[in-house]
């Protein structure tokens, strides 16, 4: 465990660079690999380092940069080096990038000897290496500074920020892992994954493909189905060693005007007929309107502003909810009252993003929009088609869950005036249903026993529905 911790002071600027043009790189893209040299001239191979399985954090500075220096002081990055870098447990690697190509080489380690300005030296105190190379601003999109990447040993990259050392430590410990044997898995995909709000949309998902396996893929099948019809298919040959990219394949353009599912299979890897490998994707026009988002928080919640919204097609805001707490998980459904487009947006002030995952999904589970890291503002138009009405089935319908929270055996208590079927299922908060029964109740009061003791814990909704309509309540599994 990371146990070192050091308060960072308030740091309300960002440096910003000379010229803006294009946003960082997008969360959980594939990190470009470079060769560079560091200032006691060692060669430096980004995918060297990644596929020793090491993740790699990118501090990319300006030695004039006042927030950059302030958190280099704190020795955050230092202190990871140190625990989880060559010297520690041997799984993480720390590279600083002065990337301001208008300063010398010598503003790094004296601020009297820079052709400007610089807050010292920059090497004191510090054990990683630290390169003065301008040339990555235009390969990693470098806005301003300080940007802190990490980049995982699969060659994805996200946007980390200037995080503590207890959260720096929960960055790295998602870092995937290598399975034994053989393994394909799809780390990256480009194109819709989930719904619209369009009468049509031309789609031509790009999947990429890498080794999360121990043993060295030579070959592999690949196909892409829509709604179970073969639209693309690949006979690859190569020497994939573990952690590198396999293939990048793109399936065949479409115009969609009704709901499909993609589904991409790997067969017969290294020409062994094992079970194969499949990452399902789709694109929905039809949505019902119990709608779940979830946001997890950052250390900056309270003083940025952040806040997420829905608003109807004439510019109504029908949700707004705050998310003023730090470092807290915000999980709802939200019951849209019309047919109709809306427009999801979260929100930051501070312009930084949010360092947490959201997740915006209708309650079977299709996607309205995910993402991590952004800057100001990020979101997506979905389209509602199916209101359901939850007025008759409420009439006529009661239940009560105890215990609530619950760790092991959940007792539901239905209260009904007339005898019906209703059908039963528990959902996580993205759609995904992990029980599901048809349940035969009669005037008065039944009760239903549903088994937890298996389910990781978290947030679920359990569903009750019939013709009439459905009925949600949160459960939390302890």
């Amino acid at each position: 465990m990371f146990t070192m911790k050091r308060t960072l002071p308030l740091l309300t600027l960002l440096c910003l660079m000379s010229s803006i043009a294009f946003g960082q790189l997008a969360p959980n893209s594939i990190a470009p690999n470079f060769t560079t040299t560091d200032i006691n001239g060692n060669t430096i191979t980004l995918y060297d380092l990644l596929d020793e399985g090491k993740t790699v954090i990118l501090d990319v500075f300006a030695v004039w940069c006042g927030p950059c220096w302030s958190y280099h002081q704190n020795h955050i990055l230092e202190d990871a080096f140190n625990q989880f870098g060559p010297e520690g447990t041997d799984e993480l690697y720390v590279i600083a990038i002065e990337a301001d190509g208008s300063t010398n080489e010598s503003c790094i380690t004296s601020a009297t000897d820079c052709n400007g300005f610089s807050y010292g030296d920059w090497t004191e105190g510090i054990s990683y290496p630290i390169v003065d190379d301008a040339s990555l601003n235009g390969l990693y999109n470098i806005n301003y500074f300080p940007t802190i990447y990490m980049i995982y040993p699969n060659r994805l990259v996200s946007e980390m920020g200037q995080v503590d050392g207890s959260v720096l430590e929960a960055w790295k410990n998602r870092a995937p892992k290598l399975q034994d044997g053989i393994n394909a898995e799809v780390i990256n995909y480009a194109g819709i994954d989930g719904s619209i709000c369009s009468a049509n949309w031309v789609s031509a998902p790009t999947y990429t493909i890498s080794n999360m396996g121990t043993e060295i893929i030579t070959s592999a099948d690949i196909s892409v189905y829509t709604n179970g019809e073969e639209i693309f298919t690949q006979n690859w040959t190569g020497g994939a060693a573990p952690y590198s990219i396999m293939a990048q394949i793109q399936a065949t353009p479409q115009l969609l005007s009704e709901n499909t599912d993609y589904e991409l299979v790997i067969t017969n890897v290294n020409g062994e007929q094992s079970t194969p490998i499949t990452y399902n994707t789709g694109v929905s026009f039809t949505l019902e309107n119990s709608i779940g988002v979830s946001v997890q928080t950052d250390e900056n919640a309270s003083t940025d502003g952040n806040y997420y919204s829905i608003t109807d097609q004439d510019g109504q805001i029908v949700v707004f909810q705050d998310l003023a707490d730090n470092n807290t998980l915000y999980e709802t459904i939200h019951h849209l009252p019309a047919e109709g487009c809306y427009t999801f947006l979260i929100s930051d002030n501070r312009g930084d993003g949010i360092n947490g995952d959201v997740k915006v999904s209708d309650i079977a589970g299709n996607i309205i929009y995910r993402g991590s890291s952004f800057e100001s503002t990020a979101g997506s138009d979905f389209f509602v088609s199916a209101v359901t009405s939850t007025k008759d089935i409420s009439e006529n319908i009661v239940f009560e869950l105890t215990p609530n929270p619950v760790s092991d055996e959940l007792t539901v208590a239905i209260s009904v005036s007339t005898k019906t079927t209703l059908d039963l299922q528990v959902c996580t908060l993205t759609g995904t249903i992990v029980e599901q029964s048809s349940v035969d109740v009669v005037a008065g009061r039944n009760t239903v026993q549903v088994d937890m003791s298996t389910y990781a814990n978290g947030l679920y909704f359990l569903v009750l529905s019939n013709a009439d309509g459905v009925l949600t309540q949160k459960i939390i599994k302890e």
